[in-house]
């Protein structure tokens, strides 16, 4: 669990990172585009937590599935994160040091998971926002 906080963290404070002195034009690295889709789908988990305290006030019947819904796509961020973490040292998640091709494939299976992580996320959050009336 240490491991994960660690990475979340180390993961936010990459977001945080002044970009400064950095070229709009400049190609996107495939670290990159991990690391952005993970500042989106970050916020979601606060979300995600939101809906499932209101849903402990909804009747069984309807609460069930949902949560099952929101957990599980909590789950799987919480996989996906600790994944990478596993799999690339924290000077590669930084950019800082270039990765082996071996590597490179590996990162473009998170590209890969990451966009379905993304669609199974949203998918919850908003079938659980028609339940519980949350806005957008």
């Amino acid at each position: 669990m240490r491991q994960i906080i660690f990475i979340g963290l180390l993961i936010c404070s990459l977001s945080c990172a002044d970009k400064k002195g950095k070229s709009t034009t400049a190609v996107v690295s495939p670290m990159e585009k991990v690391m952005e889709a993970h500042d989106v789908l970050m916020p979601k988990m606060g979300t995600i937590r939101s809906l499932e305290k209101q849903l402990k006030e909804q009747p069984d019947s309807v609460r069930t599935r949902l949560l099952q819904d929101l957990r599980g796509a909590n789950d799987a961020m919480m996989l996906w994160m600790e994944g990478l973490g596993n799999d690339f040292e924290p000077e590669e998640l930084m950019s800082r040091k270039a990765l082996s091709e071996e590597k490179l494939k590996v990162l473009e299976t998170y590209i890969v998971s990451v966009a379905k992580l993304k669609t199974q996320m949203e998918s919850a959050i908003e079938n659980a926002k028609k339940v519980v009336d949350m806005p957008e």
